[in-house]
């Protein structure tokens, strides 16, 4: 007898469940022989014991730079097929990461030579009114700067210095 994919599935999950019923309860209450449910749930671990395997063989991933991350986006758009699959293979990448790495690429193009960015647009408005500022600051400085050198020149007016009379 045959049985789908999804029926084995459900009946090694079954014994491998964690204070779950052992082979043989399984196999009389689903009514297949033990020896075939041995066999599923043996082949179920191999390939799960692969499949550990290939992840700890695999390189991890790196941090890397965006240079790096340019050069690779630009590379792998330059290749397809076999040849961009032995390429990524080559540089320990997915093809979805440089599907990533190529649209953060297209963004960052996008925000510096359109709009600027929310950030860029709030700094040009305190530059602005720093400058508006120090110019307030500088006129402020040079009123009381002349207004030492009348003192100076004319002296202090008071009490006893009389009114002057143009005439």
């Amino acid at each position: 007898m045959r049985y789908g994919e999804a029926f084995k599935q459900r009946m090694v999950d079954k014994v491998l469940r964690a204070g779950g019923p052992g082979v043989a309860h399984v196999a009389r209450e689903a009514r297949v022989r033990e020896e075939t449910l041995s066999r599923w749930v043996a082949d179920a671990r191999r390939l799960a014991d692969m499949s550990k395997d290939k992840s700890k063989s695999v390189v991890p991933s790196r941090v890397r730079t965006s240079a790096e991350k340019l050069r690779v986006v630009l590379e792998a758009g330059a290749l397809e097929g076999q040849l961009l699959g032995e390429y990524l293979r080559r540089e320990g990448v997915h093809e979805a990461e440089v599907a990533r790495w190529r649209k953060e690429a297209t963004a960052g193009l996008e925000r510096a030579g359109g709009r600027p960015s929310p950030e860029a647009r709030e700094l040009a408005a305190v530059k602005k009114e720093l400058a508006r500022k120090e110019k307030a600051l500088a006129e402020a400085a040079a009123l009381l700067v002349l207004q030492k050198k009348v003192q100076e020149i004319w002296g202090a007016e008071d009490e006893s210095t009389p009114p002057r009379s143009d005439g």
